[in-house]
């Protein structure tokens, strides 16, 4: 039996992407910040939670996020950051324990349509459960590359699940 969707959330996690290695956002941050931050304004939730460690810069993504939510008017205290994942399973599994550390169950979930299901996996995997807000995409080379991409994620993500496990 499906569940039904809220109306409103107590926060909407966007997950986190390659930066330029400036620490400036690259175009796949820069949609899903937009995502988050249109729902966020439209009252989806009081909270976003900007979800990604360092990868390509020294800045964190989640501090990178939070520069272009800010930017875009995003009050300071409507945004939280996690900043040590480096990999989808680890946005879940960090964002998660921020999650239940504020007694939260209603989670929102931004990030591209083509990462959502291996996304809303890794969350299921650490029994948390999320709603869907995929970031549709034209599809283009690079679009299709990332479709072809999640493909292999999916297919190694439930060993990487299996070796983490234990680990939060």
């Amino acid at each position: 039996m499906a569940r039904r969707r809220p109306d409103t959330f107590d926060v909407i996690v966007v997950l986190g992407a390659a930066q330029m290695p400036d620490g400036s956002p690259g175009p796949v941050i820069e949609r899903r910040v937009a995502e988050g931050v249109r729902l966020w304004r439209e009252g989806a939730a009081p909270y976003l939670l900007m979800s990604g460690g360092r990868t390509v810069s020294d800045v964190p993504e989640a501090e990178t996020m939070a520069m272009a939510a800010r930017s875009a008017g995003v009050e300071e205290a409507a945004i939280l950051k996690e900043e040590r994942s480096t990999r989808t399973l680890e946005n879940a599994v960090f964002a998660t324990q921020m999650i239940k550390g504020r007694g939260w169950s209603k989670v929102l979930v931004v990030t591209d349509d083509f990462h959502m299901r291996r996304a809303e996996y890794c969350f299921r995997s650490v029994r948390q459960p999320v709603w869907r807000a995929p970031v549709k995409n034209r599809m283009d080379k690079m679009i299709f590359y990332c479709w072809c991409k999640e493909v292999v994620g999916r297919l190694i993500y439930p060993r990487q699940v299996r070796a983490y496990q234990g680990k939060w």
